[in-house]
């Protein structure tokens, strides 16, 4: 029997807790090759976050049994894919595509809100997980120097 997508998230998102994703690994390397650190880990977590934000909406909906179900599992099928083609491109997260890519095969079968909400519930935790350990490799104390020495240069 093949293992459910929810099952794959669940257990991608758990073993973030103990070790560092090797999609981290690889988008360091690639930042480091390319020297577009910032703006590749800028956009990764806009994306993150706001696909997060697009998840929670979707299951808060499916929670309460508002909204057309087939609707809103084809608006999320297309929205994994799309988020799956930009972390390929611009950040190499090929993990996170492969599961981002067979969670919008499990949106196109969705069938109730009960099935929406499980499957929504299940991504937004593995993407939040992952959002942090970008959050995390960011040299925040470095970045705020940066802006603050920017922000406040005598002219």
């Amino acid at each position: 029997m093949a293992e459910r997508i929810e099952d794959k998230l669940d257990a991608a998102m758990k073993d973030m807790w103990l070790k560092k994703p090797e999609d981290i690994h690889r988008m360091v390397g690639r930042n480091y090759d390319t020297g577009k650190e910032f703006s590749v880990w800028a956009y990764t977590w806009g994306f993150l976050s706001n696909l997060s934000d697009l998840l929670n909406t979707v299951h808060v909906r499916a929670k309460a049994g508002e909204g057309d179900v087939a609707t809103l599992a084809t608006l999320m099928a297309d929205m994994c894919r799309n988020y799956a083609n930009s972390f390929n491109h611009n950040s190499h997260m090929y993990d996170c595509e492969a599961l981002l890519n067979e969670s919008a095969d499990a949106f196109e079968k969705v069938e109730t809100p009960e099935e929406l909400a499980t499957l929504t519930r299940a991504l937004q935790r593995y993407v939040i997980q992952l959002s942090f350990w970008v959050d995390m490799e960011l040299p925040w104390a470095k970045v705020s120097e940066l802006v603050d020495a920017e922000w406040h240069k005598e002219s």
